[in-house]
């Protein structure tokens, strides 16, 4: 007999089904609703956004900022609906949402390959259609909520994904899939600690930032690939892939860690308001810099 699942856990899942949408106008619907709540209710999420959009992009006056924060609410709730459709509506439910996919040649052959997947676009459907594809396996860092913990991992192992939480053995199990050939993720934005990072500029300001990446292409022949899913304005995604090899293989940490957070930089400026800006991204500043949050 299968285990009832902890009351907490329960009460999650039934929350993202609620928000799921079998058809784009429902979807829309649902994004307007909760986009609305976001604007009235998230306030530390949207303060946080608001400093880190201020931080990011100082030029933009009053008005454009004000602009691109509700726009990123906008698409935010949009992301919310779309990731709850994916994990609970039909198993062709998430690949009703791939329109089009750009650059996959990058994960054509059985070169280890390491994907960075920033905080950027619809990072939940990347990992479902890469699972399908490729059989990814990708770090997972557990939220603090314990309800959510069960519900994230179950929607993202939905298509073959397998999820490996962060802490030493489950990196040498990650190092090892890579070394065997496998397609492995991480998400190379993610603060890390202290001492597993070093500080690099991130739209002009340090921001401590992981060296996994830079060490595991160090170990050996790694090609490094940025993978992100664009939301397009009908609702529908396009998966871009690109070569990011040369991007991190710089032998001094704080080399790569610069190119690294460059190459970031450039694909969100393609779409700002897809950004997870609500994520304390500067939360462990240098010496010599106030803390933002």
């Amino acid at each position: 007999m299968t285990p009832e699942p902890p009351r907490g856990t329960a009460v999650a899942a039934w929350g993202f089904r609620a928000l799921a949408g079998a058809t784009e106008a429902s979807r829309r619907r649902k994004a307007a609703l909760l986009a609305r709540g976001l604007q009235l209710f998230a306030r530390r999420g949207r303060r946080v956004a608001d400093i880190n959009i201020g931080v990011c992009f100082p030029s933009l006056d009053p008005e454009q900022r004000r602009a691109l924060l509700a726009a990123h609410l906008d698409f935010t709730a949009a992301l919310l609906v779309d990731v709850a459709s994916a994990w609970h509506g039909p198993a062709s439910a998430w690949r009703e949402q791939v329109d089009g996919v750009h650059g996959s040649d990058c994960l054509s052959d059985q070169q280890p390959t390491l994907l960075l997947a920033p905080h950027l676009g619809n990072w939940e459907l990347l990992n479902l259609y890469l699972g399908a594809e490729h059989g990814l396996t990708a770090l997972f860092d557990p939220p603090r909520l314990a309800a959510l913990r069960e519900v994230i991992r179950r929607g993202r192992e939905r298509s073959g994904s397998t999820l490996l939480p962060i802490g030493a053995a489950g990196l040498r199990t990650f190092a090892r899939r890579l070394a065997a050939g496998q397609l492995v993720a991480l998400l190379p934005d993610q603060v890390p600690a202290p001492d597993q990072g070093v500080y690099a500029n991130f739209f002009d300001r340090p921001a401590l930032t992981m060296t996994l990446a830079q060490r595991l292409v160090q170990r050996q022949q790694v090609r490094v690939v940025l993978g992100w899913a664009r939301r397009l304005p009908a609702g529908r995604y396009a998966l871009h892939f690109e070569d990011a090899t040369a991007a991190v293989s710089a032998s001094e940490p704080a080399a790569s860690a610069s190119a690294m957070n460059a190459a970031i930089e450039s694909l969100i400026r393609r779409a700002p308001e897809q950004y997870q800006w609500s994520y304390r991204r500067f939360k462990r500043p240098p010496v010599g810099y106030s803390r933002l949050y």
